[in-house]
């Protein structure tokens, strides 16, 4: 008579499933770094990886640690860089109810653009001017905002 023997297989599942996370966070954190970059001498790109531009070398460094410090609200993920920032034009708009919306728009989007209650950054703007990071979805070419932090005049 042979006798199965009994192999516990929920050692090998753990480790597969970490495995699986590791794979899966790595993607995430990837593909946020190529969405989080767009090529600052096309503003109508999709998002390309790049090195941070040369421009924001002489930034003041409090201001680049701001910058690089703005999580999205939405997410909890980083907004990114000063080089993924654009200033913007900012407006409050009323709805129906009376409550209060903010409109932006930008040199790549000139056209006024609702900005979604989930992205906007409250705490204080050290820029004073809104600020916004956003993307171009490469299927449809929409513009999307991901974050969005309020000028201080508002």
């Amino acid at each position: 008579m042979t006798r199965h023997r009994y192999t516990d297989y929920r050692g090998q599942i753990a480790t597969a499933s970490r495995l699986y996370v590791l794979c899966l966070l790595s993607s995430v954190i990837c593909s946020t770094s190529v969405v989080c970059a767009r090529d600052a001498e096309s503003p109508n790109s999709e998002a390309l990886w790049r090195a941070p531009n040369a421009r924001y070398a002489q930034a003041d460094p409090e201001l680049r640690q701001w910058f690089r410090n703005q999580i999205s609200p939405a997410t909890g993920i980083a907004c990114c860089s000063e080089a993924d920032g654009e200033f913007a034009e900012e407006e409050i708009r009323y709805d129906e109810n009376g409550v209060g919306h903010y409109w932006t728009r930008w040199s790549a989007h000139p056209e006024w653009m609702l900005v979604p209650d989930s992205v906007v950054i409250r705490a204080p703007n050290k820029w004073g001017r809104p600020v916004v990071w956003w993307g171009k979805d490469s299927f449809s070419s929409t513009f999307f905002i991901r974050c969005y932090a309020v000028g201080s005049g508002a």
